[in-house]
């Protein structure tokens, strides 16, 4: 029966890997996905307390959306929310790009672009990034024609760049009936915005997040910020209920009275500019990032970093393909620097750093 089954999926399914989650973390000071500087205990308690008594009944999002459009200085009807920016680049790629059509990236960036493209049944155009990890716009320019839709973000996962304002802008004027997804999950780390040039340029779509600055990546709560008319056919594509309840509730919350994130994002990025600026002190070439994660070069040695560290109950993200021999760390205040270069220090001191490779150099 089985065998019966399986010709039938669709053939853009068939050699595509299921993205696997890792597991099994609890006991580590996880350093390596990325997550955010979290909120006080206190006042999730509170707020899921309150959530409870909602779960009996769908979830409303019009206080949602309202208060996102608010906070993000986003048009009226350009908000939609969605669970986690994973779903939003799921329903913006299956939505302009498809069987026949194909999608421009760069590389190195964030792994899902490519994998929900291919889940479109979309090719996908993947443009690399200068030596410096900066966007090589005229590239990125020349395999736009033609294109379905361009995916970037700013600042970019693992590279830790922002994107200039210029070259966006260039795109944005040199490709005008070509979407461009821009990806900010990280922007609030920067203070960079690209919302409010939506009103000029209705080709930009934008993903936000609560999971990375607002340190709630369990609450898979995010949203997709467009021109109105964009956002209502975008909207078709979404499941009615596809937040929770406590997610809409908490999220709400968050976005309306959450009065230390400027202190947690802070802290957050101040301490990866101690641990960048220790790396580089020990000899470590390591990368200028405007976010709360850096990336470093260890070469041959990266593997062993990793599984030494690892064996002191510390993660750190093993980068591979682009930026093999690279690892990146994601810190969200003081101590996670702190006990990470206890851990990582005397590992250096019995090993001499390599040169970066020829396709890159330090920014």
């Amino acid at each position: 029966m089985v065998g019966q089954v399986l010709p039938l999926v669709r053939p853009a399914l068939r050699g595509i890997t299921p993205y696997a989650t890792p597991t099994g973390r609890d006991r580590y000071r996880r350093l390596d996905a990325n997550e955010g500087p979290p909120p006080a205990p206190g006042l999730l308690r509170e707020l899921l307390v309150e959530a409870a008594s909602r779960l009996s009944y769908y979830p409303e999002y019009t206080e949602l959306r309202r208060l996102a459009a608010v906070h993000y200085g986003a048009p009226a009807g350009g908000i939609m929310p969605v669970c986690g920016a994973d779903e939003g680049l799921r329903l913006v790629i299956g939505a302009f790009a498809g069987p026949g059509d194909r999608m421009v990236t760069v590389r190195p960036t964030f792994s899902m672009y490519t994998f929900y493209a291919q889940l479109a049944g979309a090719a996908v155009t993947a443009v690399t990034l200068a030596p410096d990890f900066e966007l090589d716009l005229n590239a990125v320019l020349e395999a736009a024609g033609g294109a379905a839709l361009v995916v970037l973000a700013s600042p970019n996962n693992p590279t830790a760049r922002p994107i200039r304002p210029g070259d966006l802008a260039r795109l944005l004027q040199l490709a005008p009936e070509r979407p461009i997804l821009l990806d900010e999950t990280y922007a609030e780390f920067c203070g960079q915005n690209f919302i409010p040039w939506i009103e000029r340029f209705s080709n930009l779509i934008i993903l936000r997040t609560l999971s990375k600055a607002r340190g709630l990546p369990g609450l898979r709560c995010g949203f997709v910020v467009g021109h109105p008319a964009v956002i209502s056919s975008l909207d078709t594509l979404r499941s009615p209920y596809n937040l929770t309840a406590t997610a809409a509730w908490v999220g709400s919350a968050f976005l309306a009275g959450d009065t230390d994130f400027r202190e947690r994002l802070a802290a957050a990025t101040t301490a990866r500019a101690t641990l960048q600026r220790e790396l580089a002190r020990l000899g470590v070439p390591v990368w200028s990032s405007v976010t709360h994660f850096c990336v470093f070069y260890l070469g041959d040695a990266a593997g062993s970093a990793a599984s030494a560290l690892a064996e002191q109950g510390i993660l750190v993200r093993l980068l591979g393909d682009d930026l093999s021999g690279f690892i990146r760390v994601s810190v969200t205040g003081p101590e996670d620097t702190a006990v990470f270069l206890s851990a990582f220090t005397p590992w250096l001191t019995q090993r001499r750093p390599e040169p970066i490779p020829a396709a890159w150099r330090l920014s």
